[in-house]
């Protein structure tokens, strides 16, 4: 037997990104701490699957759009984990089952525009039979 080949549906969600405007709207904490931080643009990447998720901490990018690790106090950073991970399980509940998904929250503070790319993870298996003497 063959084994298992992974293979990501990327096509339609990277040409269509789902565009959510005034995503600030629904934070938290008041968004100017995030732009006196000086942060620009907020990314968190997540990957899953057979129901085991992981949504990495977020990566915070300045107005050039360079990583870089801005000054708030961990409960801000805590609520903007947590605010783009429920944005996720809004968006895609069950994301992390069977074969599972990964993807990207993007997140511009200066057009308060959330970005969500989502590719879906298909296990295809082939099958061959192999005859000693073949």
């Amino acid at each position: 037997m063959k084994p298992s080949k992974t293979s990501f549906d990327t096509s339609a969600s990277r040409q269509n990104p789902v565009l959510i405007e005034r995503a600030g709207q629904h934070f938290g904490p008041d968004v100017t701490l995030l732009a006196r931080a000086g942060v620009a643009h907020v990314r968190v990447e997540y990957d899953g699957s057979f129901d085991f998720g992981t949504v990495a901490s977020p990566a915070y990018l300045n107005e050039q759009g360079h990583l870089f690790e801005p000054e708030l106090p961990n409960a801000v950073r805590q609520d903007v984990q947590v605010f783009l991970r429920e944005w996720l399980e809004l968006r895609r509940p069950g994301w992390a089952n069977a074969e599972g998904s990964s993807g990207e929250l993007a997140w511009d503070l200066r057009t308060d525009r959330l970005e969500h790319r989502h590719s879906l993870r298909h296990i295809a298996l082939g099958n061959s039979d192999w005859l000693p003497g073949e």
